[in-house]
């Protein structure tokens, strides 16, 4: 058996032993703590230090209940009432505290507290919250979108307008380019208002087709223009009986966009039954220049007196023969004295009569189809161009033919702002002002009134 001494001295090893390694381990070299590990080290005693020993040091544990007790009223003591009683929450009916007092207490609390615990910790983000817009920030914006709106809406149409006008200056250039290809192919002349055909007993050119029929080949529509000369075996060229027809009726509904301005705002089309042909299909928005007719009195730049010289007469309005477009006639370019630059060869129509109880008040006014040349009848109403005059005449014009204005003599005009287009002699066009001087304009529509040189720039927009 070991004696005593041998005991002794293996505990007093074992307890150098023990010693030896603990001081090895405190002497070791331990790395860094990072700045987090340090930042938590701070919070931690700075909360501590405000709590009791045992609570700060964990060593509630081993504290006796009674003392447990004494530390946690202590701690309850310094925390506001509803913290310490569960708030509002609590189901004490004896104390209920107001939403206002609970949001005091509870930012004197966090007042108290390290940032990171009175945030929600360091891990946690911060969240704000918008439930939705109130009315006056909803009003605020409707406001200012009508103002945009308001603001913006005159500019786009005033765009769209342009567009349109640019629209309808291309068309009449290609009806001005119409012309030209025709005089190439027919001996330099222009085609004439109406054919040269003799209907029943009717003179000649009345009730037959006109220019825009004629014109039908030069601007890509000669299919059209086919199926028409081969009826004319049948039908002799007498409009009245081929548009009655069913192969009439539906070619005459064919909508053909270079006759039309696109500001016309009305259907494209007459609407009438077919029975009142002369109203019925496929309108023209352009017309002719068929000259001026001097009134009596009237006198030139010169003070001197103007008559009507050559004239065609007729029941829908004395037809001279000083434009570009003449009754039953092809005029040749050569004979434009004035120069083809200073002569207008067609022009913009949209008359109806104001008058609502006017018959030509209702769509389509005195607008009439493109394959019709004249009435149908004996009293030389022209479909295909008009004539300017004094009294009655001026652009734009506002006359009703239930006042005694003859057909043949209503005013040429537009649904553009201002003015209208128009294409001279020689291809051209020009935006002319509503507001030019009558005098110019009748010095425009003639081709032989030997006038001086005129400057569409002046006249132009």
């Amino acid at each position: 058996m070991a004696s005593r001494f041998d005991i002794f001295e293996s505990f007093s090893s074992s307890v150098f032993r023990m010693e030896a390694t603990r001081t090895a381990t405190a002497c070791s070299v331990l790395p860094a703590p990072g700045p987090e590990a340090v930042l938590k080290e701070r919070e931690a005693r700075s909360v501590s230090a405000c709590l009791p020993t045992p609570l700060a040091t964990g060593g509630s544990r081993n504290v006796p209940p009674r003392t447990r007790g004494r530390e946690a009223r202590s701690v309850s003591a310094c925390l506001p009432t509803p913290l310490v009683t569960g708030g509002s929450r609590s189901r004490s009916r004896s104390y209920r505290v107001p939403p206002r007092t609970r949001g005091r207490e509870a930012r004197s609390v966090s007042a108290c507290l390290p940032t990171p615990l009175a945030t929600g910790g360091s891990r946690s983000r911060s969240r704000s919250y918008r439930v939705a817009f109130t009315l006056v920030e909803l009003l605020v914006v409707i406001a200012i979108i009508g103002m945009l709106v308001g603001l913006l809406l005159p500019a786009v149409q005033q765009a769209r307008a342009a567009a349109r006008r640019i629209t309808c200056t291309n068309r009449m250039k290609q009806l001005g380019l119409a012309c030209h290809n025709y005089a190439n192919s027919n001996d330099n002349c222009m085609p004439p208002s109406v054919l040269k055909k003799v209907v029943d007993s009717n003179p000649e050119g009345c009730n037959t087709f006109g220019a825009f029929y004629a014109l039908l080949p030069y601007i890509e529509q000669d299919a059209l223009y086919q199926q028409i000369e081969t009826a004319q075996d049948t039908y002799k060229y007498k409009a009245s009986s081929y548009c009655s027809s069913t192969n009439g009726a539906t070619l005459m509904d064919t909508v053909i966009e270079v006759y039309l301005c696109p500001e016309w705002p009305y259907d494209k089309t007459g609407g009438k039954p077919v029975s009142d042909a002369y109203r019925h299909g496929a309108l023209t928005t352009y017309q002719g220049v068929g000259g001026v007719y001097y009134e009596s009195g009237e006198k030139d730049d010169n003070g001197e007196s103007l008559k009507n010289v050559n004239y065609d007469q007729a029941d829908h309005g004395t037809l001279p023969r000083n434009g570009l477009f003449q009754w039953n006639k092809a005029v040749p370019f050569s004979s434009c004295l004035d120069g083809l630059s200073n002569t207008f060869l067609m022009g913009e129509f949209k008359q109806r009569d104001s008058n609502p109880s006017s018959w030509c008040y209702e769509h389509p006014g005195n607008v009439r189809p493109w394959i019709l040349g004249s009435t149908f009848d004996k009293c030389k109403g022209t479909y295909a161009y008009k004539v300017i005059r004094k009294n009655y005449g001026m652009y734009n014009q506002e006359v009703d033919r239930s006042n005694g204005v003859p057909f043949n003599h209503l005013p040429l005009g537009s649904f553009h702002t201002g003015g209208g287009n128009f294409v001279r002699g020689d291809g051209s066009t020009s935006f002319v002002s509503e507001l030019i001087a009558y005098r110019v304009y009748a010095n425009l529509c003639t081709r032989d009134g030997k006038e001086s040189r005129i400057d569409l720039d002046d006249i132009s927009e």
